[in-house]
């Protein structure tokens, strides 16, 4: 090919992979060799590319909707994966000194084959389970959002879900217990979930019935109380009508005695309590019939308390 590979052949080189070619196709496609492809992508990632090439890149950024705004996120990207050695394909703690022993050529080109192998490992999968790639990404980054807002490292969350799980179906396990006890308390009581669900509707209604019920047998209690006492009360006056009423024996003697020394009509028949009574009554409601009576008692009991 000779020391210097002419510039037509760089540019269309550099074109074609910058359209996502591979080295092989482009090999192919440009007839020359896999090795000369490798070396002119080597100097354009190193830099050693004149303004044509750099032309050509501006080019294409442009006729793919690109600027340098937008392009800049994936310079981002490729640092972060360099920053974490995935690109190298060096696992942790595993020494350098072989990948820098490598050909820098077979470095970039394992490397962005490690690339485009895992987006379309990500299309495959995605297809499979009916997602689209932008539905996939949003969904690592709800669970990164999820992970980080239940303080629980990304690494831990499968783990997580695990323990969620189990939970679930301890909570589902004790439900089903529990719904076994309910439907066993139906037949015991003989009853239906549907009348349970009809009292529970008229729950209030027999809640004031209740309520109306204990007031009522408040009010029959404080009555039938309320009826001994009066009873109580008009046994006890009847008592002290009958003792107001009532006529000593040795009282009613001595009246009767005097009764026979002054009145030259006695029969000698002893005084009748009921007749004494009777007649008492008869001075206090019709006293206008017995003013003399009256009188001469008024005048005795006056002397009696001129005596005193």
């Amino acid at each position: 090919m000779g020391a210097r590979i002419p510039r037509e052949i760089r540019l269309d080189v550099i074109r074609k992979w910058l359209q996502g070619r591979s080295r092989d196709q482009i090999a192919n496609e440009v007839t020359i060799g896999a090795g000369t492809v490798s070396t002119i992508i080597k100097e354009y990632r190193i830099g050693e590319f004149d303004a044509d090439l750099l032309r050509e890149v501006a080019l294409n950024l442009k006729n793919r909707g690109l600027d340098i705004q937008r392009f800049a996120p994936l310079v981002r990207l490729r640092e972060v994966l360099e920053d974490k050695d995935w690109i190298l394909s060096v696992k942790p703690g595993q020494q350098k000194e072989e990948e820098e022993q490598k050909d820098d050529n077979e470095i970039d080109q394992a490397s962005e084959k490690k690339i485009e192998s895992m987006i379309m490992s990500l299309e495959v999968f995605c297809f499979k389970e009916n997602l689209s790639v932008k539905q996939f990404f949003d969904f690592i980054h709800s669970v990164y959002l999820t992970a980080e807002k239940l303080g629980i490292p990304l690494e831990n969350f499968p783990s997580h879900i695990e323990e969620l799980k189990t939970c679930i179906e301890s909570i589902r396990e004790e439900i089903q217990y529990w719904e076994s006890e309910k439907q066993g308390a139906l037949e015991k009581y003989q009853t239906t979930e549907k009348l349970v669900k009809e009292f529970q509707l008229s729950r209030p209604m027999f809640d004031d019935n209740q309520r109306l019920k204990r007031e009522l047998e408040q009010v029959t209690k404080d009555r039938d109380k309320y009826k001994c006492e009066l009873d109580q009360e008009t046994i006890w006056k009847r008592k002290e009508e009958e003792i107001e009423w009532s006529i000593s024996v040795p009282e009613l003697e001595k009246a009767n005695k005097e009764l026979r020394n002054r009145t030259s009509g006695y029969i000698g028949q002893a005084i009748d309590p009921k007749y004494l009574s009777e007649l008492v009554m008869d001075v206090y409601h019709n006293p206008s019939k017995y003013i003399d009576t009256i009188i001469n008692l008024m005048e005795r009991e006056e002397e009696r308390q001129k005596a005193e």
